[in-house]
C-alpha cells in the first residue's frame, strides 16, 4: 500500500478512483494469469486444428471453440481475483480517498466506532452470496473441472 502511495503521489494518481483499480489491477494479475494459464496450458490443440480444417475462420475458431474451452479457468481467475481484491484492505486504506470508500474499508471503521451485530450481518450475507456462486458455478461448470481441470460434468 505504501509503495503504491508512493508511486501513484508522483504520477498524480493518489486519492482517485482510477488509481484505485489500477491498485488492485496490479495485485490481481499475476493470481488471475495463473489460473488462466494453467487452464489454456490443459486445452486440446486438435479441435482447434478440426474447427480450421473444417473451415471455420480464425475468429469464429476463437469464438466457438477455445472461449468456451476457457470459460472455467476465467471463471475461477475472476472469482480468485474478485477474492483477493476484496481482501486488500490496507492498500485500499492507502490509495482510495475519503470519498471513495470500498465495502472491506466501511466495514473496518463500523468495527472501530461500534459495538452491533451489523457487521456480522453484512458477514453472513457476504458468505451466503459466496455459497451462491459456488453452487451456481458447481450447477454450470462443476466445481471439479474448474478446480482442478477435470471432466465436464455429464460427460463420459
Amino acid at each position: 500500500g505504501i509503495a503504491f502511495l508512493r508511486f501513484f503521489s508522483q504520477i498524480g494518481l493518489t486519492g482517485t478512483f482510477a488509481g484505485l483499480v489500477i491498485a488492485h489491477v496490479i495485485v490481481v494479475i499475476p493470481f488471475t494469469m495463473r489460473m488462466v494459464l494453467s487452464n489454456a496450458g490443459s486445452l486440446d490443440a486438435s479441435v482447434e486444428s478440426a474447427a480450421e480444417s473444417l473451415g471455420a475462420g480464425p475468429l469464429t475458431t476463437f469464438r466457438r471453440i477455445t472461449l468456451p474451452m476457457l470459460v472455467p479457468g476465467l471463471a475461477a481467475g475472476w472469482l480468485l481475483a474478485f477474492i483477493t481484491s476484496f481482501d486488500e484492505l490496507t492498500m485500499t486504506t492507502f490509495i482510495a480517498s475519503p470519498q471513495t470508500v470500498t465495502l472491506p474499508v466501511r466495514m473496518f471503521n463500523y468495527i472501530q466506532d461500534n459495538i452491533d451485530p451489523l457487521v456480522a450481518a453484512v458477514s453472513a450475507a457476504l458468505i451466503g452470496v459466496a455459497v451462491l456462486v459456488m453452487v451456481i458455478l458447481d450447477r454450470l461448470f462443476g466445481l471439479d473441472r474448474l478446480l482442478v481441470g477435470g471432466e465436464q460434468k455429464g460427460s463420459s
